[in-house]
């Protein structure tokens, strides 16, 4: 397939998977930051496109591969619900005291909201610890949601860093789903963006988003785990300016499937991602193939630029003129950007994903070097198809049986 038949089938993807309206698909922040020169950046919703229509309908479609990912087991807890996991992210004295209810917390406010999905800023009664709830009700949520928010769970509750904000707790009642989350005081990185105006200084980009969030990128690619979602409305502070990755519900675990389904927040989405059949049409899935960690890294380049900028490098009038600009366009740089960090971005944004750079090397590119000490580099693995890992993840929690 050429170029202009890629470029093709990607706008008329987007056309259908995005309405008038953006369906979000995780729960963004409705943050907003101005900057010099710079558009208004708005809260973009994560969507997974492969599950919406030529109607913009949610279509009935299965999972991302032919694989069945591993999900919680159900342990009844109480009359009410399911306990799903604890992990050891969660307080001692409030895995002690909980009954996992969800009149254990005081609701603050809502601090996030997504298609299926709203998180709330909560204190647990019991311990008067200060927590974020994501509450997934079923009455608006298919089977196939409840299975993503199966996989989120079981994505999250295994994996455990300074940079990424722990999971505590998972259950369900007969209302909704329930995560139990760290939460981070300072808000998203548009909150942050706006108090410095709407950018950031190269410095200050890598010291508290690129260096921080390659770290994050390398520990959870060594455990075959593909974020998806990577941008500003994802991109959360603690109290002491501590960047925290947030939201896995677009995640993938390649170790146990293969990714091939169109997702992701469009600003931010790769070129093999945005090409990518709709999962309905078996026939061209298995002709395209699947993508890898590289989508990550394009949209480590996207995240680079925005932050230094106040925009996304392919930000386009219309959808179809960003899918355009993404396929077909080089990157036009401000004339303000040093020689390094154009070079970065170059390197981030390079169509072709076998080309790209990786997260690896974006750990020892000079742009962040001069600025950053990264974590030693783990080379992340990815099973073959077919192939049977023997590899054991290290859940750091335990999932209920």
């Amino acid at each position: 397939m050429g170029l202009k038949d890629q470029l093709a089938q990607a706008k008329a993807s987007v056309k259908s998977a995005f309405s008038s309206k953006d369906k979000n698909g995780s729960a963004a922040s409705k943050a907003t930051a101005t900057g010099s020169g710079s558009s208004t950046p708005k809260a973009r919703g994560g969507i997974d496109t492969s599950k919406i229509d030529k109607k913009g309908k949610e279509a009935a479609v299965d999972y991302d591969s032919v694989k069945t990912p591993k999900t919680p087991k159900r342990q009844a807890y109480n009359r009410d619900g399911y306990l799903l996991v604890i992990t050891d992210c969660c307080p001692e004295k409030m895995a002690g005291a909980q009954g996992w209810r969800k009149e254990d917390f005081e609701f603050k406010k809502a601090i996030g909201s997504g298609c299926k999905s709203t998180v709330y800023h909560v204190v647990c009664k019991h311990t008067k610890t200060d927590a974020a709830l994501k509450v997934y009700p079923k009455a608006v949520m298919s089977d196939i949601n409840k299975q993503q928010v199966m996989r989120e769970v079981s994505i999250h509750s295994t994996i455990r860093h300074k940079y990424i904000i722990g999971l505590y707790a998972s259950w369900e009642d007969d209302r909704a789903f329930y995560m139990v989350q760290e939460y981070a005081h300072r808000g998203d990185l548009f909150g942050e963006l706006y108090k410095m105006g709407g950018k950031m200084s190269e410095r200050k980009a890598v010291e508290l988003v690129m260096g921080p969030y390659l770290d994050t990128l390398n520990y959870i690619h060594a455990k075959g785990i593909i974020h998806r979602d990577i941008k500003p409305e994802n991109t959360l502070f603690s109290k002491e300016l501590i960047l925290k990755v947030t939201d896995f519900g677009l995640s993938i675990d390649t170790r146990l499937e293969q990714p091939v389904t169109r997702l992701g927040t469009l600003d931010y989405m790769a070129p093999e991602v945005l090409v990518c059949p709709d999962k309905n049409n078996a026939k061209q899935v298995a002709a395209t193939g699947r993508y890898d960690f590289a989508v990550d890294a394009w949209a480590m380049g996207v995240l680079a630029f925005e932050v230094v900028v106040g925009r996304a490098p392919f930000e386009g009038e219309t959808k179809d003129k960003t899918c355009s600009k993404i396929m077909r366009e080089d990157t036009k740089f401000p004339s303000y950007l040093s020689a390094k960090l154009q070079d970065f971005i170059s390197k981030s944004l390079n169509k072709h994903a076998t080309k790209r750079m990786g997260i690896p090397e974006m750990m020892e590119h000079p742009w962040i070097t001069e600025y950053y000490k990264c974590e030693p580099v783990t080379v992340a693995r990815t099973p073959h198809t077919g192939e049977k890992m023997t590899d054991k993840k290290e859940p750091l929690g335990s999932l209920a049986e």
